[in-house]
């Protein structure tokens, strides 16, 4: 089913408001969804054997030098996601079968810390 054609039934009073709203989401999620890749699905599998593994996590830290913008530095982060929505999708499984989908944009987290006090060891 098309969203063209759920209009035409709505037009046509085969659809309720309510149905064709439900219709066109279901239809949007469906889109959002992509296969895995090989070596996705293969990570999926080691997740579901050792759902408490992080070994494919990837943390990020960022060291600076001087003052730095900090909203500025937030905004720069969400515009590459938003250009880039593969960082911010998710595997979703649906009747045991995996996908990778898009997920709607959410605030990213950010936690900022003072380490200056700290050895380069002890970082």
């Amino acid at each position: 089913m098309t969203k063209e054609s759920i209009l035409i039934e709505y037009r046509e009073g085969k659809l309720t408001i309510a149905e064709a709203q439900e219709k066109l989401r279901e239809l949007s999620n469906q889109s959002s969804r992509r296969p895995l890749s090989e070596g996705q699905k293969g990570l999926w599998m080691l997740q579901k054997m050792s759902p408490g593994m992080s070994a494919y996590n990837v943390p990020i830290c960022f060291r600076t030098g001087g003052k730095l913008d900090v909203e500025k530095f937030k905004q720069a982060c969400f515009f590459v996601r938003e250009q880039h929505p593969v960082l911010g999708s998710a595997i979703v499984e649906i009747d045991g079968v995996p996908y990778q989908a898009v997920q709607p944009s959410s605030p990213l987290d950010f936690r900022q810390e003072d380490i200056s006090h700290l050895k380069a060891g002890e970082i």
